[in-house]
């Protein structure tokens, strides 16, 4: 009798163990590693780290690799490795839709978020460094949001290709010589309530296409505040442009864009139009 209560006891102490092993594995699972494809959701408990638990990562930082999945890093860090133009990417979201990337700190990448092909994305609340390319680049990309997103000493702020995109609440902080803070390759985006500071490149550009619309941003201390180049039919209204080489540079047969009650002080040259036509000007 007393064996068989021992025994009973026994059994019961190992499926104790068993159950807390059990839970245990089950609800602190780890997190991806560098260079790893995530196909479901994914929010982040630590730093990145790479295959030896080091926190600089040799190649990528993390690939995307299905549709309609978040990835939050929880303001936990990317780390690449400094310097070169090259293929790694910090996150990699090329040919992703309805994917959303957020709360992410990335630094030292070429590149620190690209969703190249990508449409009906959210890129919100990440923090973007010294990159040397594009905080984050977009091309052929169309409905997303990039918004509340803080890029600092970067060549390109954003790399914005892509129709029908909405730029939110960004701050740009210096950008490399011949950079911009938002390069814009793209018709009937909104670019709303950003805060640009360029420094050593131009605050806005915009390329070959138009309709699009830049209201309420606050640039200043660049080279060019918003630079046009055979850009058409723009609504530029309502920013506040200070303290640049250039307000507002209309270049290359640019015409029919609106100009309308923006504040541009303390510029070396206001409002420059050259081989311009512009219907509208109402500073």
């Amino acid at each position: 009798m007393g064996l068989e209560i021992l025994n009973k006891i026994y059994s019961k102490k190992v499926l104790l163990f068993i159950s807390i092993l059990f839970f245990t594995f089950k609800f602190v699972s780890a997190d991806p590693l560098c260079g790893d494809t995530i196909n479901t959701s994914v929010t982040l408990t630590g730093d990145l780290k790479n295959s030896t638990g080091g926190t600089i990562c040799p190649s990528n930082g993390l690939i995307l690799g299905a549709d309609d999945i978040v990835l939050n890093c929880n303001n936990f860090i990317i780390i690449g490795r400094r310097g070169g133009f090259g293929s790694n990417i910090g996150i990699n979201a090329m040919g992703r839709n309805n994917i959303t990337i957020k709360n992410c700190n990335l630094l030292n990448y070429p590149s620190g978020i690209d969703i190249r092909y990508s449409n009906s994305s959210r890129i919100l609340n990440n923090k973007i460094n010294s990159t040397t390319y594009s905080g984050i680049y977009l091309e052929n990309s169309n409905y997303n949001k990039i918004e509340n997103n803080i890029n600092t000493f970067n060549s390109y702020g954003i790399g914005a290709g892509g129709s029908f995109n909405n730029y939110t609440n960004n701050t740009i902080f210096q950008v490399s010589v011949g950079g911009a803070g938002i390069n814009i390759h793209g018709s009937f985006n909104l670019i709303l309530q950003n805060s640009i500071t360029a420094k050593n490149g131009d605050a806005i550009r915009v390329g070959t296409e138009g309709y699009n619309k830049f209201i309420n941003n606050t640039i200043n201390s660049s080279l060019r505040g918003v630079l046009l180049q055979s850009s058409q039919s723009n609504l530029i209204t309502k920013n506040t442009i200070t303290k640049n080489s250039y307000g507002i540079d209309l270049a290359q047969y640019s015409n029919s864009n609106s100009i309308i009650e923006n504040k541009i002080e303390s510029n070396n040259y206001g409002i420059h139009i050259v081989n311009a036509f512009v219907p509208f000007l109402g500073i």
